[in-house]
């Protein structure tokens, strides 16, 4: 019954695209209906699902889910410093963020970004509204920025036949470099992966060229956003390679990873499992379970879980 959430699901990893008020409400009652199933039937991949769909509907809310855009909207008045009534927002708060806020967060960044590739495309990167975040809630904020900034450079290299995909991968990792806030180094790179192996998987092998090129320490950045990638676009429940770590390994293709590089994407994907399910403990272990094909495998998985 839930096989044809894969597309949507997938679409939506990223840019959270869903095409109408129908197919919105679909992915709500979706969302509901895997979580209260889940629960009552103790069913660990369906309240995943539930998990995962309520992530990505906080990220980037359809344009018909209303509650959700709300949250948006004031969260970006505040940072620009228009927020006329003065409301607070959770998510900008001095306090650990909720499951809720903390999503919501990465969408203001992924946002915030979008706004400002078409405003300024040479200088879509804000750092005045970074730095008017708390310390803490900076780099989640900036994930969701460079994950806009490398979709639509990518997304440009894939609709203009003039335009070098590698050309195109330099220029998000200069952009970055030059804009972002130095004490973030590395989240560009790890964005970038996620971006590649969830939208554009053709260009995967050359980006991680391109990063190690730039900087031989990025590499493993690049990898461990590859694994969170692979933990939101391959749900469990949706059947496919999502329920072991070989499956998730061979829809790389012919991607030439390395011991290590292997290593920093199943820890991406421990780090995203432990994100999306940090309300659900029991979805966790019942995963790492899953993995324990190998020591190794669980292992890195549970270094990423750590």
């Amino acid at each position: 019954m839930w096989r044809f959430l894969t597309p949507v699901v997938e679409a939506a990893v990223v840019s959270g695209r869903l095409p109408g008020p129908l197919v919105n409400a679909a992915f709500a009652a979706a969302t509901s209906a895997a979580r209260v199933l889940g629960g009552m039937a103790a069913n660990a991949e369906l309240l995943e699902l539930g998990n995962i769909l309520e992530a990505i509907r906080r990220f980037v809310p359809s344009r018909f889910d209303a509650a959700s855009l709300a949250v948006h909207d004031e969260g970006l008045a505040a940072l620009g410093g228009t927020d006329k009534a003065g409301r607070s927002l959770s998510v900008l708060s001095f306090g650990e963020p909720t499951f809720e806020a903390l999503w919501a967060l990465e969408g203001l960044g992924y946002r915030n970004a979008k706004i400002g590739l078409q405003a300024k495309p040479t200088r879509p990167l804000d750092l005045g509204i970074v730095m008017r975040l708390p310390v803490r809630h900076r780099g989640i904020f900036h994930v969701g920025s460079t994950i806009a900034l490398a979709e639509g450079c990518l997304r440009r290299a894939a609709r203009d036949s003039l335009v070098d995909p590698v050309d195109a991968l330099r220029s998000y990792l200069r952009i970055c470099g030059e804009q972002a806030p130095k004490t973030l180094h590395g989240i560009e790179a790890e964005s970038l992966g996620f971006v590649s192996v969830t939208l554009f998987p053709e260009v995967l092998e050359r980006a991680a060229d391109v990063v190690s090129a730039h900087h031989r320490l990025l590499r493993a950045f690049f990898w461990h956003g590859v694994g969170r990638g692979l933990y939101l676009k391959y749900p469990a429940a949706l059947g496919g390679p999502g329920r072991s770590w070989p499956a998730l390994r061979s829809t790389l293709l012919n991607a030439s990873l390395d011991a290590e590089d292997e290593a920093n994407a199943l820890a991406g994907y421990g780090w995203a499992l432990g994100l999306v399910n940090l309300r659900h403990p029991s979805v966790i272990c019942s995963r790492v379970n899953a993995f324990q094909s190998s020591a190794r495998n669980t292992e890195q998985l549970l270094r990423g879980l750590g």
